[in-house]
This record gives structure tokens, sequence and C-alpha cells, in this order.
């Protein structure tokens, strides 16, 4: 079985795109920074990670054995000038 890993997946795009991937015969990885409740509905694995800590990211995917496909809809909205923006 593949296996999909789906940040941002508590909520709109994320979830929709979760129950896509589950439709067709995809492990999921629910990833997210925070879930709204323990009864919301959760598309396979729940993973609660804040994406800013970029340091943990290594151990993350470390921890999380093989992906076959990343759907990274997870983001932070910046209302600054482009250039103020930081890279992490």
């Amino acid at each position: 079985m593949k296996t999909a890993l789906i940040t941002g997946a508590a909520r709109g795009i994320g979830l929709s795109t979760a129950r896509a991937f589950a439709s067709a015969g995809f492990r999921i990885l629910s990833l997210d920074r925070q879930f709204k409740s323990q009864e919301e509905e959760i598309i396979g694995e729940r993973i609660d990670f804040d994406l800013r800590d970029t340091a943990q990211i290594p151990a993350l995917i470390a921890s999380l054995g093989e992906i076959d496909t990343l759907v990274n809809n997870a983001a932070v909205l910046y209302c600054d000038p482009m250039e103020q923006i930081p890279d992490e």
C-alpha cells in the first residue's frame, strides 16, 4: 500500500485531499499543527506537528517511514512585502 503525507490536513483542501487519496487506496498520514478537537474527522493517522519548527522536520520524516506522495498543503500567510518574508 502506498503512503501519502498530507500537510494542513485538518480542514479545507488538505482534508479533502486526504479523503481523495484514501479513496484511491493510500495509507494517509494527516499532518497539521492544530487539529481542533479529538472528535473532528481525521483521515488516516493523525500527526500533530508545526512545520515552522524546521529543526525538527528531519526527525519527523525519519519517524514516518517510506512516503510515496507528499501533498504540501500547509502554509503560513504573510502580508508583508516579499523581501521582508523570512526564508524559514
